[in-house]
């Protein structure tokens, strides 16, 4: 560790909700997008290639990497924002309804993936205050982005939309 690294529990750092959130952010638009791509013809959205390496890059520089990451973000949310949208006109279309309410159970139907909040951003910006280090907090995020859950079955659970009760405490 460097002078301005200071010690942090690497639990603290696993166990931050926001961390998961955004580690599953990162793992819905690469791994499952891609999974969902080329195994179940799924392309609603878009696959990041390359998002691990762009991150990895910036790590050494706290705002490049939080620029780099604050980019991911807008796009993957604003892509989230839109299938949303798209799901809501189509159910609200065969509801003959002027708008529609998505329920949960619509959303993992249509393999709809939920959107990073603004205090899921703070948390990830907390722990690299805390640790001194956006090596370490950036890092871990791309490998947690990019793991599989241990509690996963199969690989056919890549199309999973919703992060299960397990992987994030709300």
């Amino acid at each position: 560790m460097n002078k301005q690294e200071n010690n942090i529990a690497l639990t603290d750092i696993t166990s931050n909700t926001g961390f998961k959130r955004i580690a599953y952010a990162i793992r819905q638009a690469t791994v499952t997008a891609q999974y969902r791509s080329s195994q179940q013809n799924d392309r609603t959205y878009e696959v990041r290639y390359g998002l691990g390496q762009e991150l990895m890059r910036k790590v050494h520089h706290r705002n490049d990497f939080l620029c780099a990451l604050a980019e991911f973000l807008f796009q993957y949310n604003s892509e989230t924002a839109r299938e949303e949208e798209k799901a809501a006109r189509a159910l609200a279309h065969i509801h003959k309804q002027a708008s529609y309410t998505l329920t949960r159970e619509e959303r993992y139907k249509r393999n709809l993936r939920v959107s990073i909040a603004t205090e899921h951003i703070d948390e990830i910006a907390k722990l690299i205050d805390r640790s001194g280090s956006p090596e370490l907090i950036g890092s871990m995020l791309v490998a947690y982005g990019y793991a599989r859950d241990t509690f996963q079955a199969s690989r056919n659970d890549h199309a999973s939309n919703e992060p299960s009760d397990n992987e994030i405490t709300q």
